[in-house]
């Protein structure tokens, strides 16, 4: 159960690093509106779901 929270935390962070009407919002700011507020804990989440770094994952898009 933990994991499906995890990974649908994650999903909505990738959609909202995609969105350009978000590209303003810092990482660690998006982190924490979807739950995740320790920065490097979602970072290194981010990175294991995506194999990208939240910030290169916004680059990217």
């Amino acid at each position: 159960m933990a994991a499906l929270i995890r990974h649908r935390r994650l999903a909505k962070a990738a959609r909202m690093l995609r969105d350009p009407l978000l590209a303003d919002l810092p990482v660690q700011a998006i982190g924490a509106r979807v739950g995740l507020a320790d920065a490097a804990g979602f970072s290194r989440m981010f990175s294991k779901e995506f194999g990208a770094t939240p910030g290169k994952y916004r680059n990217a898009s």
